[in-house]
């Protein structure tokens, strides 16, 4: 199973401070049904690049991963983040 993870940004909220603080927002693994899609891996590899950043944008997402393996649980990945 071929799968790419989409990304969306955190709120930069600093752990453990009261009143609460926040940072920079850096991208975290979405959640949800709709945060990754199951790829053809019959495709190029290029071909998986092209669907994931135009769904990511479609749905709002700021990246994606690209990732591989028998099930969502026993994956790695196939290439490091991608910011779109």
């Amino acid at each position: 199973m071929i799968y790419a993870q989409f990304y969306a940004l955190d709120t930069g909220y600093i752990p453990g401070t009261i009143p609460p603080r926040f940072g920079d927002k850096r991208p975290a693994p979405a959640t949800g049904d709709r945060a990754v899609i199951i790829l053809d891996g019959r495709g190029r590899i290029d071909n998986m690049h092209t669907i994931a950043a135009a769904v990511a944008r479609e749905r709002g997402y700021c990246g994606y991963r690209i990732y591989k393996g028998g099930s969502f649980t026993q994956s790695s990945p196939l290439i490091q983040y991608i910011p779109i």
